[in-house]
């Protein structure tokens, strides 16, 4: 068994482990060791592969395996795993899941736990994805015999004693079957755990709009309200009078002509409806059977709200602040 064989099985070993407490924190963790497996085994593969590739007989096809290899086995994770979708070693759906959770693994390892309420959803199926593909692969190499004591990892699964030689795959087989039975088999179909947490936050959206609404004391109807928030933020980030010095006649006139301009031109970009169509694009995804299908939605659905619910987000405070001075003043 070759060192790396040894950091991937370890890290499908604790990720497995991780998984089974259920926790948020400890899904994260899970996550990233298992997006490291991956990482691994993809690229364990697209080196065999552009190897056999390298071997062509004539100069202008090793030229262009050359250039190939060159772009692919660089850093970055999604030319790899495209590669091997193309030659046929990676399903288009598979390539889709991995992509989107090696995006949401980025996000968890850079800014912390995000995507709380779906992590349990998302990672044993990664768990289950990365092992598969080790055993598609025969990303592990795992010789043992009568004569042989295996590493630790390995007994941890395998307790002797061995009949004969077992090969790699069968080994691994009997591990990652094991492995299955630690993190405990998914119960909710992705799809619906999805939907369900878009669901939530659209609600807790409609909750804080209502919360705005109630708080401005105006005869206006939501929509007026809706449109109001977006264009005082718009203002803030595209005419932000506190970059100008008023006092300045000068930059007084600089700001006046932002502003003008930015009257002019400005529209809002959510409106009821929009929110309304936010909500069927998230009741269909639980219809969704592809797993690489159903998490790239639900991650475009959340990039397509995260402006506006930012923006809602930061009425929602501003009022909270004003209620609360107002209750000092009592």
């Amino acid at each position: 068994m070759d060192i790396e064989s040894y950091k991937l099985l370890e890290q499908l070993d604790l990720a497995a482990e991780f998984i089974s407490y259920k926790s948020p924190s400890k899904q994260r963790i899970a996550l990233i060791l298992t997006d490291n497996a991956v990482e691994l085994i993809i690229h364990e593969r697209c080196l065999h592969s552009l190897l056999e590739a390298s071997r062509e007989p004539t100069p202008e096809a090793n030229r262009i395996a050359a250039q190939e290899a060159a772009r692919v086995l660089r850093n970055h994770f999604k030319p790899k795993v495209s590669f091997l979708t193309r030659i046929g070693d990676i399903l288009e759906d598979e390539n889709i899941f991995c992509t989107s959770a090696h995006s949401i693994r980025n996000t968890a390892y850079h800014s912390g736990l995000l995507h709380e309420d779906i992590m349990s959803a998302i990672v044993p199926r990664y768990h289950e994805l990365a092992c598969d593909l080790a055993i598609r692969f025969e990303s592990i190499s795992i010789i043992v015999g009568p004569n042989r004591t295996p590493p630790e990892i390995v007994s941890k699964y395998l307790p002797g004693p061995y009949k004969s030689y077992v090969s790699g795959r069968e080994a691994l087989l009997e591990i990652t079957k094991s492995m299955t039975s630690i993190r405990g088999l998914q119960k909710i179909p992705l799809s619906h755990a999805l939907s369900t947490s878009l669901l939530n936050h659209l609600d807790t959206l409609r909750g804080d709009l209502s919360y705005i609404h109630s708080g401005r004391n105006q005869q206006s109807d939501l929509s007026h309200t809706l449109r109001e928030i977006q264009y005082w933020h718009s203002l803030l980030v595209d005419a932000p009078y506190g970059s100008y010095n008023l006092a300045d006649p000068i930059q007084k006139q600089q700001w006046e002509l932002k502003l003008a301009q930015f009257k002019q031109t400005w529209i809002p970009k959510v409106s009821l409806k929009t929110i309304d169509s936010w909500e069927r694009r998230a009741r269909k995804l639980s219809l969704e059977k592809l797993p690489g299908r159903a998490l790239n939605a639900y991650l475009q659905l959340v990039k397509d709200m995260s402006d506006f619910s930012a923006t809602v987000d930061e009425s929602v405070r501003a009022l909270d602040e004003a209620v609360e001075m107002h209750l000092h003043d009592f």
